[in-house]
């Protein structure tokens, strides 16, 4: 069983990520709030969190694998 995770902070860059959605670009502060809620899921799940800073250079950064 998994007990860290990586997850990477969204930037404003996110607006410039790859979608598959017709609704327009990613809005960053819906991310913010959607990508702090899936941080608060992984803690609730007992996962310790390594937080990295956005990256500029990034856009799809948020995901890192």
């Amino acid at each position: 069983m998994f007990n860290k995770a990586i997850v990477r902070k969204v930037g404003p860059e996110i607006k410039n990520g790859l979608t598959t959605q017709s609704s327009g670009p990613p809005q960053w502060k819906k991310a913010l709030m959607q990508h702090d809620n899936y941080c608060n899921t992984l803690r609730s799940l007992g996962l310790e969190l390594f937080v990295l800073d956005s990256d500029p250079k990034l856009a799809d950064g948020v995901f890192v694998e």
